[in-house]
């Protein structure tokens, strides 16, 4: 499933069919688009607040939307960009409230992730976040599969093109966002679906599994 971060009209009629949700964020207000979708995420928004990012607005704001809990693939912890380190010691405080308010939480995986370091029970999904420079290395791909081992669901943020989405695909992630669609959002749309029908089509072949 792709998770694109706006919502039209063009979107909301093809996303039952061809496995589109939304991500969502307190700072742009799609939440009211989320019952004309399958599926959607919160973001946390703290790739653009940086540390301005304001916890209790974030937790305020996902109580109020409880009652979308049914068709929520996840919430995102709190992170900071690049740095896994610093990314566990803001998330850590919110796991537990984050699973009360019934969201499935989402733990980012930044630069200088250790597994070791992790507290994995605490957690449904392993968001890739981080600098293209993790994201990409081969090394993330041991990452990925150790996440399905657990049982987790996997989510690749910051996938805005064919390359990347099937390379995510072929690691075993489960899901993915982008911003591709915004910019141009009826030829974007279109590539995204033809993107999703590739990949969805490789997954069947023998030679993946």
């Amino acid at each position: 499933m792709y998770l694109t971060g706006v919502s039209n009209k063009a979107v909301r009629e093809v996303a039952r069919t061809a496995n589109i949700g939304i991500l969502v964020s307190k700072a742009v207000r799609y939440d009211r688009q989320i019952p004309h979708l399958p599926k959607w995420a919160a973001d946390n928004g703290c790739f653009a607040q940086g540390d301005q990012f304001d916890g209790i607005a974030y937790l305020h704001w996902l109580s109020g939307l409880q009652h979308l809990r049914e068709s929520c693939l996840f919430a995102v912890a709190p992170d900071v960009v690049g740095d896994a380190a610093a990314t566990l010691k803001r998330s850590r405080p919110y796991l537990s409230i984050m699973r009360g308010l019934g969201f499935p939480v989402a733990y980012v995986a930044q630069d200088g992730f250790v597994s070791k370091h992790i507290p994995w029970d605490a957690l449904e999904v392993l968001f890739l976040g981080g600098t293209d420079a993790f994201k990409l290395h081969p090394r993330t791909e041991y990452i990925v599969r150790e996440a399905k081992e657990r049982g987790k669901h996997v989510h690749a943020g910051r996938v805005n093109s064919y390359e990347r989405l099937e390379l995510m695909t072929s690691w075993g992630c489960d899901t993915a966002d982008g911003t591709y669609i915004a910019f141009a959002p009826n030829l974007h749309l279109d590539n995204i679906l033809r993107w999703l029908n590739r990949v969805n089509s490789l997954q069947q072949l023998p030679f993946l599994h």
